[in-house]
């Protein structure tokens, strides 16, 4: 989004005329473009008004006063619940026990990774740690003028640890986003007949077009085949679902011996333990915000969002609240020190 997009639009949100897709997009603004001196209060009634109003839940604010809001005004909104939310999850994850707490809830694990950096580790052993965009063409092709590209079918393995994320370049040209917490195996060269890629964790892939050769996604107790298209995909090993969502193109899922087709704009969640499966709807802004750097939410329950907090940060999340139920809305910055 340009600056002069982005006056537009406020203009629009300022005289009531924003869609819900759009106020969405102003809260993405906000965090990544944030004024550095906001507006400070007009007094200790404002203060207490403006608080008032974000523990009411932005960014649902009633349509009546939104046009009474300035641009300068929003954007200490969105600063005050940035640290709001932040403290949340601080008290969250930092919390101790205590004698008068009888129930608490283990929300998220904490992992160990081998390394603090996106590597890669070839066949042989040996290990490459991974700055910026990688370009797995590139090492193949000095693995072949060295001699060390071997014929079988042996996997190189991308390990991407908390609070990372790795875009790949495949050898066939397809791009391959990683999100923290993720493990992509794949060949050194793919078949004639097929591509084929493993992944445990979250990934998002453009997979460039070759009806002869469909490049497939291997997934616990699942598979994504594709020719040409844009999908997220979430395989976690601690959760009981699989989650493929379909942004453009075509994909066929298969799960338990069946094929389900998607179209864009629509997701399968399969629940592994029983077997079932669920197609529906999926806002695409709100699943890859990840991509960009942000944690994005409507309506999501709180423990659903404490999860993607544990696997950016690494963190176990204890819940003493009972409120894990409740839902939360708002669009944040992964990075606590922007």
């Amino acid at each position: 989004m340009n600056e002069k997009e982005a006056k537009e639009l406020f203009d629009r949100y300022r005289n009531n005329l924003c869609t819900p897709e759009e106020i969405k997009a102003i809260e993405h603004y906000l965090l990544k473009y944030p004024i550095i001196n906001p507006s400070p209060w007009k007094n200790e009634a404002h203060k207490r008004d403006v608080d008032a109003r974000i523990r009411a839940g932005l960014p649902m604010l009633p349509k009546a006063e939104i046009k009474q809001i300035s641009w300068k005004t929003i954007v200490s909104y969105a600063a005050v619940a940035v640290l709001l939310i932040a403290s949340g999850l601080w008290l969250l994850t930092t919390r101790q026990q205590s004698s008068f707490v009888k129930k608490e809830i283990v929300l998220a694990k904490s992992k160990t990774f081998e390394s603090s950096e996106v590597t890669m580790i070839f066949p042989n052993g040996s290990v490459k740690t991974l700055h910026g965009k990688y370009n797995v063409a590139e090492d193949l092709k000095r693995m072949q003028q060295d001699g060390n590209s071997d014929t079988k079918p042996v996997l190189l393995k991308i390990n991407v640890p908390a609070q990372r994320k790795q875009e790949v370049i495949l050898g066939d040209g397809s791009i391959v986003w990683l999100n923290a917490g993720a493990t992509l195996k794949l060949p050194q060269i793919f078949d004639k007949d097929h591509r084929t890629v493993y992944l445990e964790g979250e990934g998002y892939f453009e997979i460039a077009h070759n009806k002869k050769s469909p490049f497939k996604v291997m997934i616990d107790k699942g598979e994504v085949l594709v020719t040409g298209t844009k999908f997220n995909v979430q395989s976690f090993a601690e959760e009981d679902y699989v989650r493929t969502s379909l942004v453009e193109g075509g994909v066929d899922f298969k799960f338990k011996n069946k094929q389900y087709t998607l179209t864009p704009g629509i997701e399968v969640l399969t629940e592994n333990k029983h077997g079932g499966i669920v197609q529906q709807k999926f806002d695409a802004a709100q699943l890859l915000s990840w991509k960009d750097g942000y944690f994005a939410s409507d309506g999501l329950e709180l423990n659903e969002l404490m999860k993607v907090v544990s696997r950016w940060y690494n963190v176990t999340i204890i819940d003493a609240t009972n409120a894990v139920s409740r839902k939360i809305g708002g669009t944040f910055s992964a990075d606590m020190r922007t």
